[in-house]
């Protein structure tokens, strides 16, 4: 397993190749591929501005673990707070909730392993007032 970072510069509206990885060692063989995937951030100060992941074989290719999504909720006066993690590997997490509506700060993520993920909701795009119990009783969670 390779990791590292890099310090880059980059001028806001445009794009550059800022980094290269050779993953030969990596992938050497038929079944890395399928079980094996590159993951990534861009952070400024910190904070992170955006992260993925990348298979290198089509979904429905990679050997998937049962990822076994945990999640807690925590409400301010204005926002739902939904922290995920789970134990494994997690590609393109989709929420919603089975009789409500609402606007999700993100959906479609994916969950790498341990690292925490938080979603947030503004109460007022809720398409119904409910409390932090019933929002757990109507979240649904799928992923592939």
């Amino acid at each position: 397993m390779q990791s590292g970072e890099k310090s880059v510069n980059v001028p806001a509206l445009t794009a550059q190749n800022v980094l290269t990885i050779d993953l030969s060692d990596d992938l050497k063989n038929r079944t890395d591929p399928r079980e094996k995937y590159l993951e990534y951030s861009i952070m400024e100060n910190g904070k992170v501005l955006s992260f993925g992941t990348t298979l290198f074989v089509r979904p429905k290719e990679f050997t998937f673990l049962e990822p076994k999504i945990t999640y807690g909720i925590s409400e301010s006066e204005d926002k739902f707070a939904l922290t995920f993690c789970a134990e494994n590997y997690a590609k393109s997490v989709c929420l919603s909730l089975k009789t409500a509506d609402c606007v999700f700060s993100d959906n479609w993520f994916d969950i790498h392993g341990k690292e925490p993920v938080t979603i947030m909701i503004d109460k007022a795009s809720l398409s119904r007032k409910m409390t932090a119990h019933e929002l757990s009783e109507e979240l649904e969670i799928m992923h592939n």
